[in-house]
């Protein structure tokens, strides 16, 4: 980063933003004279999501992107500030910002802002309307996103007709093993006709009510392990070893597409983590209260600084990853069955455990 100074190049600067406004001249020239001035080169990281906030940026020239959880989320363009609500809230870092061209900035310090800003109520009421405009600027851009998305799951859910092809193959075929797999086909196609549907609802802000009956988890764990296990990537070079138990009292009162959707995820990321030919353990106990299934892995664990974030939406260790399988889990098993999803993990290998209450 290159320093420079020139004063009056900073006032004028100062006096486009409606928070400078509320300082008398003198004050502002004593401020002006005070601000660190820098070049920022393309691809400079400026402060980090989490990370303590000492400072806040005015942008003289340049652009500015707002990155959260790896995603870029907004843009700051000449002339504008960023950062003042670290300064405000004494918290972190609610967002990574990062230099996308070449730019120049000022920096205003905990102690200037203090000094210069904390009693000042025409600085508080400039602040919460540039506020009020980010917070527009960013439903806007959520709302677009969420209509896009919906826009291609209701394609895809057009798309699946074709599916409906499979049961005329089902009906003429002979082999046993193709058979199967024609059958494996279209229970999941059916599955995700459902979670298609379910998520056109949530969008209308209906709450569609779900499918809940009993069903036999040991059942299910033995037709994934015999059907989706078999020929998911990530799962079919591993061993996967069933140990179930009870399994004459282990009918469940739930939603067999999302407990599915639970183990799958689970056993995913247990193969993910494990080495070609590793063992992934799945284990099912009935005790008087409550059912529990186990899914482990035999892999390195998962490091300390990550254990407090692996439910956190859009966390992820891995780069393809998109960070929502055990946010989804945890919902489906904590939210909507009334149970709990936990873990415990070393250096030998990971286990994720969840509990559904047997009523």
């Amino acid at each position: 980063m290159r320093e420079g100074r020139d004063i009056s190049k900073i006032l004028s600067v100062l006096q486009k933003l409606d928070i400078f406004t509320a300082l008398p001249a003198a004050e502002l020239a004593n401020l002006a004279a005070e601000l660190r001035e820098f070049h920022a080169k393309t691809e400079t990281t400026l402060c980090r999501e989490g990370e303590e906030g000492g400072e806040m940026y005015i942008l003289m020239e340049g652009e500015l992107q707002i990155v959260k959880k790896d995603r870029r989320i907004s843009k700051v363009t000449a002339v504008d500030y960023i950062g003042e609500m670290s300064l405000l809230e004494n918290e972190p870092r609610s967002a990574t910002v990062i230099a996308a061209a070449g730019s120049r900035l000022l920096t205003i310090s905990a102690r200037q802002f203090k000094h210069y800003f904390a009693d000042e109520p025409r600085v508080m009421a400039a602040m919460l309307k540039t506020l009020s405009r980010r917070l527009r600027q960013d439903n806007e851009l959520i709302a677009a996103e969420f209509t896009q998305a919906n826009i291609l799951i209701h394609d895809m859910r057009n798309n699946m007709a074709a599916f409906t092809l499979l049961h005329l193959l089902e009906r003429n075929c002979r082999d046993k093993k193709q058979l199967h797999y024609i059958q494996l086909m279209r229970k999941s196609s059916q599955d995700l006709a459902a979670m298609m549907s379910e998520a056109l609802a949530n969008a209308k802000r209906l709450r569609p009510r779900k499918e809940v009956s009993r069903h036999s988890l040991s059942t299910i764990i033995t037709e994934l392990s015999a059907g989706t296990f078999k020929v998911h990537p990530d799962i079919r070079d591993k061993i996967v070893e069933l140990d179930l138990t009870d399994i004459d009292s282990d009918n469940i009162k739930c939603q067999a597409t999302d407990i599915r959707r639970v183990i799958t995820n689970l056993v995913i990321n247990a193969a993910q983590a494990s080495k070609t030919g590793g063992r992934i353990r799945i284990g099912l106990q009935c005790r008087k209260n409550q059912a529990v299934v186990s899914i482990s892995d035999e892999g390195h664990g998962i490091p300390i600084p990550l254990r407090s974030k692996i439910f956190f939406p859009n966390f992820s260790t891995r780069a393809e990853g998109n960070g929502l399988g055990l946010t989804s889990c945890r919902q489906i098993i904590e939210e909507e069955h009334g149970g709990s999803l936990t873990f415990t993990t070393s250096d030998k290998g990971t286990r994720f455990t969840f509990t559904l209450p047997r009523q």
